[in-house]
Order: C-alpha cells, then structure tokens, then sequence
C-alpha cells in the first residue's frame, strides 16, 4: 500500500482570490505523490516562512489492503505561513519539488436552504412524502434501529426539540463535566459536536439558521408520540455534527465534519450542503475515506440551481446525489440535474420540525414545525432510506446499501410529460422505501461517466 502525504497550508486571505466556488481564507491543499517524503517539501516550506506543521486528522483509520481504494488520513498536516506568502508562490514552489501531486485551495460549500411560507400549502400538518415513497408499508419490515447511528452534518439545530430530543446519539462515556472523559480528544463531545467553531454546543447561534433542525425532524423525527412529525429513520438516532459558524468567528469544516461521523461509528452520514464546480482531490480524498475505509453511505443534496451542473460533494465517487421532486414526481423546480444525480426523492412542502427561539413569536420554542422545500429536505429521505435498509440487511456494506437505493427507485417519474426535457439526468429515479427494504436479491452494474 502506498501512503500519500497531504499537508494544509495557511495563508492570508488576499492571497487566496481565486475565479470560482469561494474558498476558506487562509489555507491550501498540497498532496504528496506517492514516492515523495516529507523531507523533499521541507525547503519549499522554509522558502515560505512556514511553521507549526501539526497532523490534521490524527486518529483517522489506516488504509487496509483489504480495501482497495482506501485513502490514509493520518498524512494530513497543517502548517502556518506569514502574511507575505501568496498562494502564487506557494504553488511554484511546492510543485516545483517535483514531489507533489497537487495544490489547491480548500473551498467554503453552503447549506441548501429553499425558503417557503408555510402559510402557502393548503395541506398544513400532511407529511404527503412519507405516503410517496410508501414509507408506512416499509416499517412493517422495519422501523430502523438504535445502533444505527445517522451523521448529520448541518448548521446548528435545536437539539431540545419535543421531536428530537430523544433522537439524538448521546455519547455518555463523555459526559459534560469539563474533561475529556473517552479521550478522543473533544472535551464533552456528549450531544455532538460544532467543528465550525471548535466546541460541544450544537445550537444554532441565529434565529433563521434553522437549516440544520429542518433536515433532522425529515431524517428521524421522533414518532408514536402524538406530536409533530414522524422522520423516515425514526427508530434510529442520529448525531449532530455542526459545520457552518453562526457567529462569523468560525470557519466551514464540512469535510473535517464527515472524518468525524465516520471516525464515531456513524453508518449513514447526510450532506444537505455543497456548491457548483470547484471538484477537489482533498474533498475527494474525504470521501473516499468515509466511504471505502470506514465503510459509510455517504448521501448528498444535488442543489438547487435549476441547471445541468457538477455540485459538490452531490458528484463526487461514493456519494448518492440527491435530486428534489414534488407531490407528482415531477422535477422540483429549482432543484439540480445531471448525469451524476443517483435518484429523487419529494424536497417540495416537507412538514418538518423548525424551533424558532419563543422571542421570534411564532410558536413554542421546542414544539413548532413548518414547511421548507429544497434538495436539503429530499436528501435526508434518502439517509433515512440507507438507515433503514442497514437495519434490514445488516450485511450489507455501504456500496451494497446504495446500489439497493438506486435498483428499488421507482423509474415511472420518466413517464411523466413534465420529467421528459431530464431524461436520465434525474438518477434512477424517485425513492421508494418500501422496495428498498422488501427486497435482499437486487444486482447493479453502473457506467458512470
């Protein structure tokens, strides 16, 4: 096997303006090639003033033989530039070793919030997605379980919501006590925690960034309670990742995020987020990781541009991406499409948890719902859906549970007069949950361009 060394450079922000996805201020990818040692990069570093080279992802899980493809984490470093280095020179030099493979700056994806008045549907309180993807007849096979464990990585939520509260994965090995009880080195990582800004509270900092809190009560919405909503996965827990700052001092850590899901056991890891364009090898490398050596479903938004487009990490290798239909299976207006999209699931009017703050007066603070639309709300079906097909067939590995979610898709959405101008360009087709989890004998073979 060989190892790859990629290291995280920091510079200042005027020397990452680049065409393109917005990217983080101050930091830049480089990777290794595989005959390469760190030593050969060490005078490029030096030329650029840089210090404090640290391991980024200390703990992640070596490449095993036994799983080709797998990527090694451990090769990550940061290291820090002064003020003078740009990100011109840092290319000419550290590519002109002749040991690195590639450098490129990290960029900055957003959540994929579609905003909608719940005054709009005429429907209040119908959660028509579940009856869609015949969600009621595929718990009478299953209704998921608590060892399956759902990464959410999101903005901050509300995670004392009368609907989520007891959905959450708490790590009780580390309770909130001021120590690092489990030494993973996250001090009372017990509900989660915000890599955005480096703590354990997982609660939205801003009245409207809500995002995180609507995806959940879609994804595993406590059920059998007479309140609220019911989500697709709700006998499973999920575990609140945040990795979006609410209060302008944090930074984006999407990708550090799903090391962390997929470095806790989490099974099943939802992406409600991205961006268009920008492919990179370091995001790529992330979700490898997750994917081959940690054997995680990785399910991803498609965005909502209304456009044929490359969204990441929607098009990345080993993610599902997630195209929105609507209440008919038609294409949701604003939602993505693309040769890379893997299937559909109804991301119009989803009846979901909310939690305003009671100051913003629009109900109880931990009991008030509300209807959002978006691919953001379309791929937590899907997480939901792989959860449960994990609980089903636990034997299958992760590759197996997405091919079960294609193969069960139902392709009657091409029928449609609305769907005829996205022909092959809406995946396999729409969810349907209850094929997923009946049937153990389905077969795929993909040409994936």
């Amino acid at each position: 096997m060989k190892y790859i060394l990629t290291i995280v450079l920091f510079l200042t922000q005027a020397a990452l303006v680049l065409a393109g996805p917005p990217t983080i201020p101050g930091r830049l990818v480089l990777k290794l090639r595989p005959t390469a040692s760190p030593s050969q990069v060490q005078a490029a570093l030096h030329a650029l003033g840089a210090t404090g080279l640290s391991q980024k992802f200390p703990q992640a899980t070596p490449p095993s033989a036994e799983q080709p493809g797998s990527v090694d984490l451990r090769l990550i470093y940061q290291v820090e530039v002064p003020a003078a280095a740009s990100l011109a020179k840092a290319r000419t030099l550290l590519l002109g070793t002749g040991a690195v493979e590639y450098v490129e700056p990290l960029y900055s994806r957003e959540p994929l919030y579609q905003p909608n008045d719940p005054r709009a549907d005429s429907v209040t309180g119908s959660q028509y997605h579940l009856k869609l993807i015949q969600a009621y007849r595929a718990w009478d096979f299953t209704k998921g379980d608590t060892t399956v464990v759902i990464g959410l990585t999101d903005t901050g939520m509300r995670p004392t919501h009368e609907d989520l509260v007891r959905q959450i994965k708490y790590n009780r090995a580390d309770p909130v006590n001021g120590l690092d009880d489990d030494n993973d080195g996250y001090i009372d990582n017990y509900r989660g925690w915000d890599m955005a800004n480096g703590n354990n509270d997982v609660t939205y900092n801003d009245d409207h960034a809500l995002h995180g809190s609507h995806v959940a009560g879609a994804l595993a919405g406590q059920a059998d309670n007479g309140k609220g909503v019911a989500g697709v996965a709700f006998n499973c827990k999920f575990l609140p990742i945040q990795i979006f700052s609410g209060n302008g001092t944090g930074t984006f850590a999407g990708y550090e995020g799903i090391v962390y899901a997929a470095d806790r056991g989490c099974q099943v890891i939802n992406m409600s987020w991205g961006g268009q364009g920008g492919y990179s090898r370091f995001e790529q490398d992330v979700c490898t990781y997750a994917a081959v050596n940690k054997d995680v479903v990785l399910v991803a938004a498609a965005g909502n541009t209304n456009a044929d487009l490359l969204f990441y990490p929607a098009s990345y290798e080993h993610v599902l991406s997630v195209a929105a239909t609507d209440a008919s299976d038609a294409k949701a207006g604003f939602s993505t499409y693309s040769r890379r999209i893997d299937l559909t699931a109804p991301g119009v009017n989803i009846w979901t948890t909310n939690g305003l703050y009671q100051a913003v007066g629009i109900g109880p603070v931990d009991g008030d719902y509300y209807f959002d639309s978006g691919t953001s709300l379309a791929a937590p079906l899907v997480s939901g859906a792989a959860a449960l097909v994990r609980a089903r067939f636990p034997q299958f590995t992760a590759e197996q549970v997405a091919a079960q979610l294609r193969q069960s898709a139902d392709t009657a959405i091409y029928s449609l007069p609305a769907n005829a101008a996205y022909r092959g360009r809406l995946g396999r087709g729409r969810l349907n949950l209850l094929r997923a989890v009946a049937a153990n004998n389905r077969q795929e073979a993909r040409v994936v361009t």
